[in-house]
């Protein structure tokens, strides 16, 4: 009924934007925290990305095989890319506060002030979506196959 059986990608992009709407809460409700003065905007921009993200992933899941490369497209990497992807625009777009917000944090000397880490950080919530979006949708073409 309505795809919301395994394999399934209605269940994948709805699994991905709720996963991604936790990860992005926890990041809405700490950032004040670790970056104090951020701005209501950027916290809400931070809750929605996340479940952009989770959203984009749980789509990208219909894809297994690259045909331009002709390789399998494991979940892992898959995931790891889209995410690290996603926090690389982010950080084009919002180098300046990020780029305080890290200092602020962790300090101007420190190896981890660097707000490239950022895209670290993207592949690993990627890698995390997409792992458990596999786990309770599956993955590749069946997921949309199982519609006819």
């Amino acid at each position: 009924m309505f795809g919301l059986t395994k394999p399934s990608l209605t269940l994948r992009i709805i699994w991905g934007k709720l996963l991604g709407l936790i990860i992005g809460a926890a990041g809405f409700i700490m950032l004040p925290y670790f970056a104090p003065g951020t701005d209501f905007l950027m916290q809400i921009g931070i809750l929605l990305w996340y479940a952009s993200i989770g959203g984009v992933i749980g789509i990208a899941g219909v894809y297994s095989w690259h045909p331009i490369l002709r390789m399998k497209i494991s979940w892992w990497w898959r995931g790891m890319l889209f995410g690290a992807w996603f926090n690389f625009l982010l950080l084009l777009f919002g180098y300046e506060k990020i780029e305080k917000m890290f200092i602020a944090y962790f300090g101007a000397n420190s190896i981890w002030s660097s707000p490239w880490w950022v895209i670290v950080e993207g592949a690993i919530v990627g890698l995390f979506l997409d792992w458990m979006l596999t786990k309770i949708a599956g993955d590749g073409p069946k997921t949309v196959e199982s519609l006819k």
